[in-house]
């Protein structure tokens, strides 16, 4: 009896183990459903194709749907298998129709159908535009085009620029004008590990861009400034006249609701290089304090049997009006959906399961906009929150501490730590760099600014009585200075941040196995589950050696796509060489174009600035930089290279260069007008000489 009893223990483990998996699942059906709708995004996404195929499939299956119901319950539950397909593969659709509906080059009225892009539009202002240090940006939605003599309606959005006039400084949210400029396409960044714009921008249906002047538009007619904008800059302006010091402003602004445009950009670095961002990105976390005040607010009515319903509805009012003023971020509204979720299942006295909650916020703004997915916010948001639900309760629970303050920090630093850990592969592979400080930064900054959020709210309150609000704004001040400094001391530690990260797909499914069957590890104690962690740290690091030894062994010559800048890059046998002026390979650098410099492997860097021309040879390539008409010598012999790079409009000609230069392949880099490139174009292809022209076809990338 003891053997058996022996015998039967795993497989009763194993029976329990999945009971309480199914179990758990049955509790969560959006955890269920949440795969095969993401299935479809992906799937009309990176295989777009007509709606056909979706449409016949949902015919087909709700045809057998209706023949479901001349069945008998026994032939019924033999299909149960079958019947859970045809619900995904229904999922699959949805997903796809979605995602199909929603891009707007889908529609035969898209303006970019259209190869006459040169024709008047009556466009109309999105958002009202923003000062930058050269030019006011803003988006505006495409109406209608004149054509055949008529207007007729067309979809699109653009991108739009105006110069720095005061008529366009005029300009606000809701505004119609009337063009007729030649809509230019978003210039898609082919500089090796730069941040694709253009894909950016196609995410959100803006494919065209445009810089205006006062002179080049009609303002039709002016339109009354939007309720949420008018609310928007009462905020502001409350802001700005109590709280003293424009970064003290500025943090205070994108804090309350979400406004950045007053950040400068080294507070903003300093904030990111941290692990603070949350702070000062509208978040959940944001939410989430709003949230608590109102809870705070309204338990009084909880209290009172026949008004009891009217504390759902205040919340949800106070949250969705609170979610639009600060902008309906990503972040925002899964916040917003979730806290709803909550409050609903509450006010029907439902059992409220938080993983459910959570794949259902993320399945409604998904059916809203699929192109969330991509989203880096959203990503980071969905990341940290399911971090925090997994690991907080069960870490907080292993050490109790008796006094109140340092338990408090305690359970800081355990959801700081939570939210870390599916949130590292994100940032890693985004963003390129790891905090290595933010769990003492979150610690410090995290209470302040939930006092700061507070305040500000306070603030709005007190505005009215001037005297109170001067008061307030002053003690906030004081908070936001000596918080900027914090930030400001710790981003300058040499040991603050960790650069240079490179990790692919691949090393972030093995972290995830990794993070899975260490915690099945420690919860089940089963050796196969560290021999399984094993592994993964296995093919992680191999991959990781594979990738550096890779990348040593390169040798690549790059030629940036710069506008008004001249870099140009050498990579061999784990050193890298820079040619142009310091301030402009700095800014390359900084912009992280260089990916196998901050891939790491690479040691050296040198300055060169060629005048009035160089020839460097590295691994038995020659190349040559020219920006100078050169002196040449009667009866000297070409220098053969294999690259000859034209720079800052030498007046010369290619028949010319030939006497000094024997080359392989010409390169024209972004220092050279368009007109001057297309005149040796045509003297190159005269000759039969290979040419490549970066303003027109990009970055050069070549092996050698």
């Amino acid at each position: 009896m003891k053997r058996l009893r022996k015998n039967t223990q795993p497989f009763l483990l194993g029976l329990r183990m999945r009971s309480g998996i199914f179990s758990f699942l049955k509790q969560a059906p959006f955890l269920r459903l949440l795969p095969g709708l993401i299935a479809g995004i992906l799937l009309q996404y990176y295989f777009s194709h007509p709606l056909t195929i979706e449409l016949s499939i949902i015919l087909f299956l709700l045809l057998g749907i209706t023949a479901l119901r001349f069945l008998s319950v026994q032939q019924k539950y033999r299909l149960t298998v079958w019947v859970g397909s045809g619900i995904y593969i229904l999922l699959i659709c949805l997903g796809s129709i979605i995602t199909h509906t929603y891009s707007v080059t889908s529609y035969k009225d898209w303006i970019g159908h259209d190869t006459n892009i040169h024709q008047p539009l009556l466009i109309r202002l999105i958002e009202t535009p923003v000062e930058r240090k050269k030019s006011f940006k803003t988006t505006a939605t495409i109406e209608y085009k004149f054509e055949y003599g008529k207007w007729l309606p067309v979809k699109g959005k653009l991108l739009l620029y105006f110069s720095k006039e005061e008529k366009n400084g005029a300009l606000k949210q809701g505004d119609r004008l009337l063009i007729n400029q030649t809509l230019q396409p978003v210039d898609t960044n082919t500089n090796p590990g730069a941040f694709n714009y253009a894909t950016y921008l196609s995410r959100n249906n803006i494919y065209h861009r445009l810089f205006l002047r006062a002179s080049q538009y009609q303002q039709i007619d002016t339109s009354q400034t939007s309720r949420g904008s008018q609310t928007t800059q009462i905020v502001l302006s409350i802001l700005r006249k109590y709280i003293p010091g424009k970064q003290e402003q500025a943090i205070a602004e994108a804090l309350l609701i979400g406004y950045t445009f007053d950040l400068e950009d080294e507070l903003l670095e300093a904030y990111s290089r941290t692990g603070v961002i949350h702070v000062i990105a509208i978040s959940g976390m944001h939410l989430g304090l709003v949230y608590g005040l109102l809870l705070l607010l309204t338990s009084p009515l909880k209290k009172i049997r026949h008004i009891r319903w009217i504390r759902p509805v205040l919340l949800l009012v106070a949250l969705w009006s609170f979610s639009l003023l600060v902008g309906a971020g990503a972040s925002v509204l899964r916040a917003a959906v979730i806290f709803s979720f909550m409050i609903l299942g509450e006010w029907l006295q439902r059992k409220n399961n938080p993983f459910n909650s959570l794949a259902a916020s993320m399945f409604c703004l998904l059916c809203f906009n699929p192109f969330y997915l991509w989203d880096v916010g959203f990503q980071l948001s969905y990341a940290a929150v399911a971090g925090i639900m997994v690991f907080t309760r069960p870490i907080y629970r292993y050490w109790y501490i008796p006094n109140k303050v340092f338990r408090y920090c305690w359970q800081l630093l355990v959801v700081t730590c939570s939210a870390q850990v599916f949130t590292i592969p994100v940032v890693l592979y985004h963003f390129h760099q790891f905090p290595n400080l933010f769990m003492i930064t979150n610690l410090v900054v995290v209470p302040l600014s939930g006092f700061i959020l507070y305040g500000c709210i306070l603030l709005l309150i007190v505005s009215p009585f001037s005297f109170i609000a001067q008061y307030l704004g002053k003690i906030l001040q004081i908070v936001l200075q000596w918080m900027n400094r914090f930030i400001g001391y710790t981003e300058q530690l040499s040991f603050a941040v960790t650069d240079h990260i490179q990790i692919n797909a691949t090393q972030i499914t093995c972290y995830f196995l990794l993070v899975f069957f260490l915690c099945r590890w420690i919860i089940i104690k089963k050796n196969r589950y560290a021999f399984y962690s094993l592994i993964c740290i296995c093919v992680g690091i191999s991959l990781y050696a594979y990738r550096h030894i890779e990348i040593r062994q390169k040798k690549r010559l790059i030629v940036y796509h710069l506008p008004g800048n001249t870099v140009t890059e050498i990579f061999g046998a784990g050193k890298y060489i820079s040619i142009g002026k310091q301030e402009q390979i700095e800014a390359t650098h900084k912009m992280r174009l260089s990916t196998h410099t901050w891939m790491g492997g690479f040691k050296q860097k040198a300055f060169f600035v060629p005048n009035p021309y160089l020839v460097m040879s590295v691994n038995k390539f020659t190349a040559a930089w020219l920006s100078a008409v050169p002196s040449h010598k009667t009866g000297t012999a070409p220098i053969e290279v294999d690259v000859l790079i034209l720079q800052n409009n030498p007046a010369v000609t290619i028949v010319s260069l030939q006497q000094l230069f024997r080359a392989s392949l010409y390169v024209w880099d972004n220092n050279n007008p368009l007109w001057k490139i297309r005149k040796w174009k045509k003297e190159a292809d005269s000759l039969h000489l290979r040419h490549h022209s970066v303003p027109e076809q990009g970055t050069l990338v070549m092996d050698f």
